[in-house]
């Protein structure tokens, strides 16, 4: 999920703290990741928590191709100063084609889901239906 932000216009000093963790296993079948991230920015001695959380697993049936479910989870604060609040989450259901290591053409169903807060909630509920082809080297 990828935030459109607006560009912050404050003219002071922001302290930003940037946390992360990355975890992945594609060993036999089971394929995982995990991708979390926490920021928090500080200004005039008042803090925002952000949080990003993506989620992947993906199970490889007999020719390689794979099945795989996601979940990317994000939640920025009302007080951020850098991109408009949001707490949505997006959950996928894919089919991945393996035609060999230099083409995989992926098929993916997406819902954005607005989670209720009593705040402020700008983010849209929607489905869309993805095809992405990734050819290289």
């Amino acid at each position: 999920m990828h935030q459109h932000g607006l560009t912050s216009l404050v003219n002071k000093d922001i302290l930003f703290e940037l946390y992360s963790f990355s975890f992945a296993s594609f060993k036999n079948r089971i394929e995982y990741l995990n991708e979390t991230s926490t920021n928090i920015n500080t200004l005039e001695g008042k803090k925002s928590y952000n949080i990003n959380c993506f989620n992947y697993l993906g199970y490889k049936l007999l020719n390689d191709d794979v099945i795989f479910s996601l979940i990317d989870y994000q939640n920025i604060a009302l007080n951020d100063v850098h991109i408009m609040p949001v707490n949505q989450a997006k959950l996928g259901l894919g089919f991945k084609k393996v035609f060999s290591h230099l083409l995989i053409i992926s098929f993916q169903l997406e819902e954005y889901l607005n989670i209720t807060r009593n705040d402020i909630n700008l983010s849209h509920q929607k489905s869309e239906f993805k095809i992405q082809v990734a050819y290289g080297f």
